[in-house]
């Protein structure tokens, strides 16, 4: 295992081209101790890939009963062949440079620091947020507006794909079926999905008169679910949602004043709804318009789905470059990786849109 200090080691501009293309082992190691910082690493399936491209198979009969009334059978209800859901992962370029002043790094040696651990954990740090925001968020399509130069404009993100996954849309799923999409809005036609409009959870009045009931949204997402996925998938289901919505929950389950509510409120973590894992991301946006664009609302998400249908490529041909800024006093680290987004089955998500937090 290559260790930090090595690393930067490796990092020298005597290399041809002044450029370090990483061995497949050191690569690993390096994407390993990225994912490391992010909540990527156990909760999506990564695809490490030596070429820009691979494809990924998933297999299903797709739509039809399978079973026929045998007096009326015939060869005519024959399934010969299977309908496939065959991903093509084709990764894409991206690149960043970080400064390292040459004080910091005096500061951080007087102070007896492992001053190569430091710097390499800052890069792991950052490189994880920015990709877990486009692994969530980018589109391809100008839908967030972003800029040419801005990698979330590179991109299908996991949201996007799975928001365009209906009849006729770019992610449609002829094996398997569309994802499940929930309106927290209760804007009509979608006015039905919920009890009550808002947060994560929510009280309300319910139609025999009774007052101040708690609506969880974590159960209607949990229903929603197609009843297949559960019986092979459950200890692998995960709902993903930001932070402020697992606090919202928390405050839910603070306020009902049980045994589970003073556990809350003296800082027990709560993680998990119905024994399905919470996982917090904090890069899922909370400032969604209706339309799902970002900085333009005020609106976030929650998604059900198993931990290995959302899937990640990353080509393990990484390239480093270090030179030497001597005018400003720094060492600049130029990077590159390459990455790409999929999802395995859209229809094993379930996905609620336009939820506001506290």
């Amino acid at each position: 295992m290559l260790q930090n200090k090595a690393l930067m080691e490796l990092i020298k501009t005597d290399h041809t081209g002044s450029t370090l293309t990483m061995p497949v082992a050191e690569a690993d190691t390096f994407l390993t101790a990225v994912l490391d910082q992010s909540v990527l690493k156990n909760n999506c399936r990564i695809v490490r890939m030596l070429t820009t491209d691979k494809y990924v198979e998933s297999l299903a009969y797709g739509t039809g009963r399978f079973f026929q009334n045998a007096s009326t059978f015939s060869t005519s209800n024959t399934k010969e062949v299977f309908a496939g859901n065959q991903i093509h992962l084709i990764t894409k370029k991206i690149r960043a440079c970080v400064g390292i002043r040459d004080e910091d790094v005096e500061d951080l040696k007087a102070s007896g620091r492992n001053w190569q651990d430091a710097v390499m954990k800052l890069i792991y740090a950052k490189a994880a947020n920015e990709i877990e925001e486009i692994a969530w968020i980018a589109d391809n399509h100008n839908l967030g507006t972003f800029e040419e130069a801005d990698p979330r404009s590179m991109f299908d993100g996991w949201r996007f794909i799975i928001t365009h996954s209906g009849e006729g849309e770019t992610y449609e799923n002829s094996a398997y079926g569309s994802a499940i999409l929930l309106d927290a809005s209760l804007t009509s036609p979608d006015s039905t999905d919920f009890e009550i409009a808002g947060g994560i959870s929510e009280q309300y009045e319910s139609v025999e008169g009774v007052c101040c009931r708690w609506e969880h949204k974590y159960a209607k997402i949990r229903k929603s679910m197609p009843s297949k996925y559960w019986s092979v998938g459950k200890k692998n289901m995960r709902f993903w949602n930001q932070d402020k919505i697992t606090m919202d929950y928390q405050d839910a389950i603070v306020a009902r004043q049980t045994p589970a509510g003073d556990a809350a409120l003296m800082g027990g973590d709560v993680d998990k709804y119905g024994g399905i894992s919470i996982v917090n991301a904090p890069r899922m946006a909370v400032t969604l318009n209706y339309a799902g664009k970002l900085d333009a609302g005020y609106y976030t998400d929650v998604m059900l789905t198993d931990s290995q249908n959302l899937i990640m490529g990353v080509q393990r041909a990484l390239t480093i470059e270090k030179t030497r800024d001597a005018l400003n006093e720094r060492d600049l680290y130029y990077f590159s990786m390459r990455l790409c987004f999929a999802v395995d089955n859209v229809n094993a998500v379930v996905l609620a849109r336009n939820l506001t937090t506290a």
